[in-house]
């Protein structure tokens, strides 16, 4: 609920001349920073996420298959983790609201009606970067929502203890100096679908 407050302020020299100002929480304000849906909302005010960059100009620094495994069973040890596709994109009160489609389902906890096509929302605070793109596929892996989309299924938010990596594109993959780095991402989708972390 955003709440706005008036001010009247009148001019020292000219005391005829009243000026009204409005006040409003800024961006950052925890009054604006919740999703809610129906009576439940979850704080939105944890440090934003980051989108993690496979490729890096020294190749010794590429995303290894690894790290992932530490990020999703040691360290927040995630609730779920998907490759999705972003379909659309959306606003709505301090939200960027992504529509995706579920690709591939490698854990989940307590979203246990999601399926390969359904439709997802991942919302991102409109001040924190790291957009993602209409089009594009991604490994995302985190903690369950507890708020609900409009048509009734768990709605993720996009914040610090959220891994958000682009899916490696064939062209990407197609050059030797990247194969191994593909391999790695494409290893650690199937292991982690088919083992989680007992590998």
């Amino acid at each position: 609920v955003n709440q706005i407050g008036t001010k009247k302020q009148k001019n020292y020299y000219e005391p005829d001349v009243k000026c009204t100002v409005f006040y409003s929480p800024s961006r950052r304000s925890k009054l604006v920073s919740t999703l809610c849906s129906e009576d439940v909302c979850q704080c939105a005010e944890r440090p934003c996420h980051k989108v993690q960059e496979t490729f890096k100009s020294d190749r010794a620094k590429n995303i290894r298959k690894n790290t992932r495994f530490e990020y999703a069973c040691l360290s927040p040890r995630v609730d779920y983790a998907y490759i999705l596709e972003v379909q659309s994109i959306s606003f709505k009160s301090n939200f960027e609201l992504y529509n995706t489609k579920v690709v591939d389902i490698l854990k989940h906890h307590e979203d246990q009606s999601v399926a390969i096509n359904d439709v997802r929302v991942f919302a991102k605070r409109l001040q924190c970067k790291g957009q993602l793109e209409s089009g594009r596929q991604y490994l995302i892996m985190g903690k369950d929502g507890s708020t609900k989309d409009s048509t009734g299924k768990m709605q993720y938010l996009l914040e610090s203890n959220t891994w958000v990596e682009k899916k490696p594109l064939d062209a990407n993959c197609a050059k030797s100096a990247n194969k191994r780095t593909c391999n790695e991402f494409n290893e650690f989708i199937e292991e982690y679908k088919t083992d989680g972390c007992r590998q």
